[in-house]
């Protein structure tokens, strides 16, 4: 994706999702429930994204390494693994 990373002020909304505040920009990613959970309301984080587009949608998702990045995206290549089975490994 053309995404590589946010880096921004950080807020917990309905599990998965999390709201990135990047200069007054607020992104809604999901992201793994270990890093739902770890999330410092309005702490400052940096997220690794996968950007998931489809037809009628784009989603990101976010992780706290490139390796988990990587492996969800690898998880992703499996015939029927789709994104929200893929955040749930």
């Amino acid at each position: 994706g053309m995404l590589y990373s946010l880096t921004g002020s950080i807020r917990r909304l309905a599990c998965p999702q999390v709201a990135v505040d990047v200069n007054g920009v607020g992104y809604l990613v999901s992201v793994p429930l270990p890093v739902w959970q770890g999330v410092l309301e309005n702490g400052k984080m940096t997220l690794f994204l996968h950007t998931y587009v489809r037809e009628d949608r784009l989603d990101l998702f976010g992780f706290l390494t490139e390796a988990d990045r990587g492996l969800f995206v690898e998880l992703l290549g499996f015939n029927g693994v789709g994104p929200k089975t893929a955040l749930e490994m």
